[in-house]
C-alpha cells in the first residue's frame, strides 16, 4: 500500500507542460485517489483517477 508514503509525482498538464512535485497519497477510493502536494511551502490536495496512471498522465516514483 502506498498511502502515506513520501513519493514524487510527475503530472502531464498537456501541450508539453509537466509539473513535478513531492507529496503523498492521502486516501485511495475505488475510482480515484487523492494526493497531498507539498510544493514550495503550499499544502494542496489534488485528486486523480487510476486511468491517469494507465495513460501515463501521472507518474509516481518512490523517494
Amino acid at each position: 500500500m502506498i498511502v502515506g508514503q513520501p513519493m514524487t509525482f510527475e503530472i502531464n498538464r498537456g501541450r508539453n507542460k509537466f509539473v513535478k512535485f513531492d507529496g503523498y497519497v492521502q486516501d485511495a477510493y475505488p475510482a480515484i485517489f487523492t494526493v497531498r502536494c507539498l510544493m514550495e511551502g503550499e499544502d494542496e490536495l489534488q485528486s486523480f483517477s487510476y486511468n491517469d496512471i494507465l495513460t501515463r498522465n501521472v507518474k509516481i516514483n518512490k523517494k
